[in-house]
């Protein structure tokens, strides 16, 4: 009986398979069975390929958070429908995204942005604080840096769950260019402000009164009150370049998220790591150039980038730090507003998206290169 089932064929690297210790019966039975595991199979069959034209967004299935900072599986996200498609017009109807609001994925990525802006706000201004009270050369320099490491591991780590963004400003510009729904942009940003106060109390807590009230919890101000030569004078900035100087600072934050972490196709140059520290650096320098703007006779703490932070601080100790609050809001919000105009009118890789289109400014183009083809050498 045994050698009905048995053979004695040769076995290769002197591990017998299946096919070679079972009988001729059941081996062409095993053969016929497709037997290679889904990754050998993926290897081995083509792909199936989605037709763009008529690939609509009701039958897609989006798998990844497209508006994330950091994306460990490039080859599954999304391409923006700004770039898929080519057409910049009638974005808001299209990303509305309603039924976010009962989505418990976006309630988790939510809470997620609650607690590490918490955590952030508390690492971050308690760094801040001890800068200040270290009496460094230059405490401006030494914030940035702790700026640009808490960011950078802070946005590394809340990615996987939110994106990391950890900034209303972010959050509000990757609504208007379409990479998050408004829902999620508004449960984001509730997110945001309620950690950002939260972590603040917290700190209230730890630091000691005098501390906090002297430094007004590392919260963002336009201008504070100091003796000089036995004066009381008030110094800082004015509500009007302030505003300029929000606007133009947080617009470079934001331009640089664009290019480095929301283009699909720049991703894959930077990577999942290169990217959060990319963009902390970036923070980290314009908290530098703001914050020497008024290096002489101090007062004004530097661009906020992020309204959030300013939030916390502010609801914690109150009192002055409501003076020419709105800055710090209006500045972020026009920089998004403005980051999402450049992205419709200019949108990344624009120039392979209307490389085949005939312009007049392309077919002029072409008259001046065949003009300049046909001239005698």
């Amino acid at each position: 009986m045994e050698s009905d089932y048995y053979v004695n064929l040769p076995s290769r690297r002197g591990i017998p398979s299946p096919s070679a210790v079972l009988s001729p019966r059941l081996a062409s039975s095993l053969r016929r069975r497709d037997t290679r595991t889904p990754r050998s199979r993926l290897q081995h069959e083509e792909l199936p390929q989605v037709d763009e034209e008529n690939d609509s967004d009701d039958d897609y299935v989006e798998q990844v958070f497209e508006g994330s900072l950091v994306h460990y599986y490039p080859d599954e996200r999304r391409i923006s429908k700004l770039e898929r498609k080519y057409e910049f017009t009638g974005v808001v109807p299209v990303f509305l995204g309603f039924n976010d609001f009962i989505s418990p994925e976006v309630w988790r990525a939510a809470i997620s942005e609650f607690i590490v802006t918490a955590l952030l706000v508390f690492v971050n201004t308690a760094g801040a604080i001890t800068c200040l009270q270290a009496g460094f050369t230059s405490s401006t320099a030494a914030i940035s840096v702790i700026t640009f490491f808490c960011l950078a591991f802070f946005i590394l780590g809340a990615a996987p769950a939110s994106g990391g963004h950890l900034n209303p400003a972010i959050t509000f510009a990757t609504v208007l260019t379409g990479f998050c729904s408004p829902a999620r942009g508004l449960l984001y940003v509730i997110g945001q402000i309620a950690g950002s106060v939260i972590g603040a109390l917290a700190l209230k807590v730890v630091v000691a009164e005098s501390v906090a009230e002297k430094y007004g919890l590392g919260g963002c101000y336009l201008k504070n009150t100091i003796y000089s030569d036995g004066v009381l004078q008030e110094v800082g900035i004015e509500p009007g370049p302030a505003l300029l100087a929000e606007f133009v600072f947080t617009l470079v934050v934001l331009f640089f998220a664009f290019s480095i972490a929301l283009d699909p196709k720049q991703f894959q140059v930077t990577g999942p790591i290169l990217a959060p520290f990319m963009i902390g650096a970036v923070i980290a320098l314009m908290s530098f150039m703001s914050g020497g703007l008024m290096a002489v006779n101090g007062g004004y703490t530097g661009a906020g980038l992020n309204p959030s932070r300013c939030f916390g601080p502010a609801v914690a100790m109150g009192g002055s730090l409501w003076d020419g609050h709105w800055v710090f809001w209006v500045g972020p919000f026009l920089s998004a507003l403005a980051i999402a105009i450049i992205y419709h009118v200019v949108p990344p890789h624009h120039v392979e998206l209307y490389r085949s289109r005939s312009d007049i400014f392309t077919q002029i183009g072409n008259m001046i290169k065949g003009k300049s083809s046909s001239a005698p050498a």
